[in-house]
């Protein structure tokens, strides 16, 4: 019985060209908890993620998460409040009315 190899064998890569970012373990200075800062680089530009612990993991930590991610404000006002912004312009701009008007005559009609 032959069994079939589904590794796909990619070419050799500098370890440079793969490094995706770090990680730090930092406590806060406000009330000494501890936190984590992720920076990853994406096409040549760093942004930064938080990791806080989950208050919800001891109670079933089978389904929940060590620590829950989250983008600093900088990443954030960034990358995902520009496009929040322009979805919420784009649904409250008032939709513009056509008023129809024929040759020598004047019309109040609003289609």
């Amino acid at each position: 019985m032959n069994e079939t190899n589904n590794k796909v064998n990619y070419p050799p890569v500098d370890i440079k060209l793969k490094n995706a970012g770090a990680l730090w373990i930092k406590e806060s200075k406000k009330d000494g908890k501890k936190y984590l800062s992720l920076q990853v680089e994406l096409h040549g530009k760093k942004y930064n993620i938080l990791g806080f612990a989950n208050k919800f993991f001891d109670e079933d930590p089978d389904k929940q998460p060590k620590y829950r991610l989250s983008f600093s404000d900088e990443t954030y006002h960034e990358l995902i409040a520009p496009k929040s912004e322009v979805a919420e312009t784009v649904a409250t701009k008032p939709k513009a009315t056509k008023v129809a008007a024929k040759a020598g005559t004047e019309s109040d009609d609003v289609f």
